[in-house]
């Protein structure tokens, strides 16, 4: 395969603007720090962001928060032992909320930083490119820069939710020299116009990244959350110029030891995955699932019941999808690597999918397998696998 360059995106939790957060500050939102008097806000920005714009990251974020806190009917809130993270950003600024059961609500603002890492997940479109025919040269294998392996689910809806099985930290099943090999685990949607050169298309991904660093004493692992978002607006040049667009997906490099970083979910757990296109016009994912830390400040090893909100800050209303996509890979410059999940009870708008749904499958270097009607089982093995 062709080697491509790529741009990591690697982060807790994150979400996509294409206008500065101050765009929230209107008639309807907070316009003092009063509010922001009953939480600890933690600078880490070079430049401070001002109060009335924290107020209304803020003011979304907790409603996020109370919304997903509501829905969980099974139990009283005083007996909630869940952490519950929401992050976005603009621009220049990623903004972290959490609130959890034994601290006070915390608001970490940090500043975006750029990297040169080159990443499968943030910047492949080649593999969407592939998977569709849109415009480029046929390749030994379906990714650019790595291996892994697909399912398209070739049923729309609202929404598509999945338990995402993921593997133990072993590097007999998945690789972990970071970050010459970087694994992912992930679903996401497309959308496919049928105008000329593919434009107005779509592409999302999101799901977690293996990290190595994360805990109090930066050796454990965990997976964390990752997103990314693109659209075709221009057509097809070059393997450098591919006429996509990634918008505002923040970039970290992935040694970054920053504290707010220092948690994941936990190796061997099955975090139940859900995804949207449009929510209330925005791209949305949630993972409710065990996390390795209590906090996102990793300052303590102690398996927590973790809920993850991200969202975009900008509605991008779309208004339709061509497919759903559940994939396992594994980002290097070798085209080598391990890594495996299992999906099941795999839900659109809470219906058992169909296995007539299910198409392809995609491989490069793995084996995909389906049992039943909704149990896919993707291995990533280039010692294995062609």
């Amino acid at each position: 395969m062709n080697y491509s360059k790529k741009i990591l995106t690697s982060l807790l939790i994150s979400s996509f603007a294409v206008f500065p957060v101050s765009a929230f500050a209107d008639d309807t939102l907070p316009t003092s720090s009063l509010e922001l008097a009953e939480i600890n806000v933690v600078h880490q920005e070079t430049q401070k962001v001002a109060d009335y714009q924290l107020a209304a990251v803020l003011q979304i974020a907790k409603n996020a928060v109370e919304e997903e806190r509501d829905s969980k009917v099974a139990f009283a809130k005083s007996a909630d032992q869940t952490t519950y993270d929401y992050i976005t950003f603009d621009e220049q600024y990623t903004y972290f909320y959490e609130e959890s059961a034994n601290a006070a609500p915390e608001l970490w603002v940090v500043d975006k930083t750029d990297t040169n890492v080159e990443s499968l997940l943030a910047g492949n479109v080649n593999e969407f490119n592939e998977a569709n025919s849109i415009n480029v040269a046929p390749r030994a294998g379906f990714i650019g820069d790595g291996v892994g392996g697909r399912m398209n689910v070739n049923t729309t809806g609202s929404y598509l939710m999945a338990l995402m099985q993921l593997p133990l930290a072993d590097s007999n099943i998945v690789s972990l020299d970071r970050p010459n090999h970087i694994a992912f685990n992930y679903g996401g949607f497309e959308y496919t116009t049928t105008v000329t050169d593919g434009i107005g298309s779509w592409a999302a991904d999101m799901g977690v990244e293996l990290y190595n660093n994360l805990g109090p004493s930066a050796t454990s692992y965990g997976w964390k959350p990752v997103i990314i978002l693109k659209k075709k607006n221009r057509p097809y040049v070059s393997e450098t110029n591919t006429g996509w667009d990634q918008y505002q997906s923040a970039t970290f490099d992935p040694s970054y030891n920053q504290v707010q970083t220092k948690n994941g979910y936990k190796p061997g757990t099955a975090p139940l995955m859900y995804f949207w296109y449009n929510y209330n016009g925005k791209v949305r994912i949630k993972i409710d699932g065990t996390s390795i830390c209590p906090t996102l400040g990793g300052y303590s090893l102690q398996d927590t019941p973790n809920i993850t909100i991200m969202e975009s800050n900008a509605s991008w209303n779309i208004a339709s999808i061509s497919r759903w996509k559940l994939l396992s890979t594994v980002w290097s410059k070798t085209d080598t690597g391990k890594n495996r999940t299992t999906f099941s009870n795999i839900k659109v708008d809470g219906t058992p999918i169909s296995s007539s749904a299910l198409s392809g499958p995609l491989n490069d270097h793995s084996n995909v397998t389906v049992s039943g009607n909704n149990v896919i089982t993707i291995v990533v093995n280039s010692d294995i696998y062609n």
